[in-house]
């Protein structure tokens, strides 16, 4: 690994815990307020009636992608950007951006992760709404962070996957430089 990628790793490790550690401090765990009974009854989400030889949900509609983590569906509508995504894997882990776009409704895609990471066993930690939406997931030893966009003509999506670091949680006097 050359000198310049290592650099671009640790530049997005730092952003990454820096960008959860200010979430944490700002959401908690409180409840996220986007959350309706009703994200359940649109169509091309998944459905718990049918369900594939893998004991997985499958889809009513559209199925939905997976890129390069197993266990974060993408909605159908929304493409890589394989030029702006950026993904490291070691035998341990893997952790990255993916950098998705596509005509589709941000409101439809925060209720699509919204539903469907919980059942890939995904925890909603919190979130924020309205012009930018984020929402916060940890499963196990990773967070992911998902924020969508909307511009006037398609929505943004990036979502952001690191190892979670103990410790961070509420403390205020971790250094990245350590």
């Amino acid at each position: 690994m050359s000198f310049a990628s290592k650099i671009k790793v640790s530049t997005f490790l730092s952003v990454a815990i820096i960008l959860v550690c200010f979430i944490f401090g700002l959401v908690g765990c409180s409840h996220a307020p986007w959350k309706s009974d009703t994200a359940s009854s649109t169509s091309g989400e998944l459905s718990s009636s049918s369900t594939g030889s893998t004991g997985k949900h499958t889809a009513t509609g559209p199925l939905p992608k997976y890129y390069d983590f197993e266990d974060i569906p993408v909605p159908f509508e929304l493409n890589i950007d394989k030029n702006e995504s950026f993904i490291y894997q070691t035998t341990s882990f893997k952790a990255g951006v993916l950098v998705l776009s596509g005509r589709v409704d941000p409101s439809s895609v925060v209720s699509f992760f919204s539903t469907t990471l919980p059942r890939e066993n995904w925890k909603l930690l919190g979130g924020f709404r309205y012009h930018r939406s984020i929402l916060v997931f940890e499963k196990g030893s990773r967070i992911c962070l998902i924020n969508v966009k909307e511009s006037p003509l398609k929505t943004y999506v990036e979502i952001y996957v690191a190892p979670r670091v103990d410790g961070l949680r509420g403390s205020s006097e971790y250094k990245l430089n350590n």
